[in-house]
């Protein structure tokens, strides 16, 4: 009677576990199914979106073809480069990094050099344009070394302003310190000549020509580069890379900074 109970316990009990072990493979099983089916589903989804982007994207340029999934080379580059909008165009393609030939023409190194070339030769010819748009014609009798003549503008006012040179020892006014931890203040950029001449320095008292003390060569801020106000008719103009105190009645000189910008 024990054997029998025995052998009925046994057997029930490997029939319990071959149940469960049959219901967790199922799960398994279920588990992989559902897995396989939400990753086929995503994978739909994103051919539906590529296919709706493409048939957007032709539905506003007709003209341009499907994007392709590799491109052969390099396509045509345009670029916006500084002091201006021009565009350069990259003709040879732009070889692999790669690949290499025994043709030294051919190396990724000598591309970009060409590039670099082919922009700064374009941006030479701008900058080249606006300087002759930007230059006047000087007076028959002006010259580099001869300061201008006193304009009728000269007739001075009653009360007129007084200019000091004691700021220069101010720390107030310490621009040297503001240009060595704020340089990028003071790179102004291209000069233009408005007569096309060289650079010459200029002390007090020398009287420039109308062109050179223009509204577009005046620095509209001067506190932004720890210079001090300047009271009417006065005006800080920038002279290549210098700044002057211009009287804009006279066009005389009153005070200079030299080696102002970079």
């Amino acid at each position: 009677m024990r054997r029998f109970v025995l052998a009925f316990l046994v057997a029930a009990i490997a029939a319990v576990q071959a149940r469960a072990q049959s219901t967790d493979e199922q799960r398994r099983e279920a588990r992989e199914q559902a897995r396989a089916e939400k990753t086929e589903r995503g994978e739909a989804r994103g051919d539906r979106r590529r296919q709706a982007a493409e048939r957007r994207m032709l539905a506003r340029d007709p003209s341009r073809a499907p994007i392709e999934a590799e491109r052969p080379s390099r396509p045509v580059v345009d670029r916006t480069i500084a002091y201006g909008r021009a565009s350069t165009t990259v003709d040879r393609p732009r070889p692999r990094l790669g690949q290499r030939r025994d043709d030294a023409g051919d190396s990724v190194a000598n591309w970009r050099r060409e590039q670099r070339d082919r922009q700064r030769g374009a941006l030479a010819e701008q900058l080249g344009d606006r300087v002759e748009r930007r230059r006047v014609t000087p007076p028959a009798n002006a010259r580099p070394d001869r300061p201008a003549p006193s304009p009728r503008t000269s007739a001075r006012r009653a009360s007129e302003p007084h200019w000091g040179s004691s700021w220069h020892n101010d720390r107030r006014y310490n621009w040297r310190d503001h240009r060595r931890r704020f340089g990028s203040l003071f790179r102004l950029g291209f000069y233009y000549d408005p007569f096309g001449w060289s650079y010459r320095r200029y002390n007090r008292g020398w009287r420039l020509w109308p062109s050179y003390y223009d509204s577009s060569y005046w620095l509209r801020d001067p506190s932004m580069y720890r210079l001090p106000y300047a009271p009417y008719p006065y005006k800080w103009v920038r002279y290549w890379d210098d700044a002057l105190l211009v009287d804009t009645y006279s066009g005389q000189v009153v005070d200079v900074v030299h080696n102002f910008s970079w």
